[in-house]
């Protein structure tokens, strides 16, 4: 019994892992670029049950079969899947057109994102929502007091008709390196290093929207909150049936 209010304990915090989760995708789903993430699950080793009895002083034991022990949440990973372009005709909107990310900084460190909601800082410089700085291939992209902007298909910036930069697009080998730095954007990890994208495909006036789909989130998290409840019903069960046998068992009648 004891093996058994273990595996379900260990369900229970899978359960809550996948809640967290879930709910953060949740929380994204209006969020341009962002990611959803997906838990990663594996299956604790299976066991063998065996009947034992003892009868004229002889030990007889017949194999039962096996039975699992449960799974558990190992890895947290990201679905890097692009999601859904939406047109809004804003000069300063850009979508990846292809594999691919925006680099922007925080002042500290590069960061890479595939959210191309860009605006302007009050001195000019192309930004992110957050106040990142876009980076183009020759450092910031300041516009400066230039008023009518727009984006290139390959990914030029213009002000008032003339070229004041590019953007800056880069791709990993294995996007799966990559860490969530917060919202929408990616940090790189020491010795992951961004591959430049000489010939990047930009959808001007379009935004690439969350790929956490709202309805399949819904649907996920009252699985999840389905089974936790189950789980919970067989701990109280079994603390019940423990508690009966600690009161009861063994009491002598008079």
């Amino acid at each position: 019994m004891l093996r058994g209010i273990y595996t379900v304990a260990a369900a229970m915090v899978t359960a809550g892992e996948q809640l967290d989760v879930t709910s953060h995708n949740l929380a994204n789903v209006d969020t341009a670029g962002f990611k959803r993430d997906l838990l990663q699950y594996s299956s604790e080793p299976v066991m063998q049950l065996y009947r034992v009895e003892r009868r004229n002083s002889e030990s007889l034991n017949s194999r039962l079969g096996p039975v699992s022990t449960g799974t558990l949440d190992t890895a947290v990973f990201t679905d890097f899947a692009p999601g859904i372009l939406q047109v809004t005709n804003r000069p300063l909107d850009a979508a990846v057109g292809a594999e691919g990310f925006f680099v922007v900084s925080d002042g500290t460190r590069e960061l890479y994102t595939r959210a191309g909601n860009f605006t302007l800082s009050a001195d000019g410089v192309l930004v992110t929502q957050q106040g990142y700085t876009v980076e183009g291939t020759g450092g910031p992209i300041e516009v400066g007091a230039r008023t009518s902007l727009s984006l290139g298909e390959g990914g030029e910036v213009f002000g008032d008709g003339e070229l004041v930069g590019q953007l800056r697009v880069v791709s990993f080998a294995d996007p799966q390196l990559l860490e969530k730095a917060g919202g929408n954007a990616f940090a790189a990890p020491a010795g992951v290093l961004p591959e430049p994208v000489l010939f990047p495909r930009i959808i001007p006036g379009a935004l690439e929207k969350s790929n956490a789909n709202v309805v399949d989130e819904m649907v996920r998290l009252i699985t999840i909150m389905r089974h936790f409840e189950a789980a919970q019903k067989v701990v109280l069960t079994a603390d019940e049936t423990m508690a009966e046998a600690v009161t009861k068992v063994g009491v002598v009648n008079q």
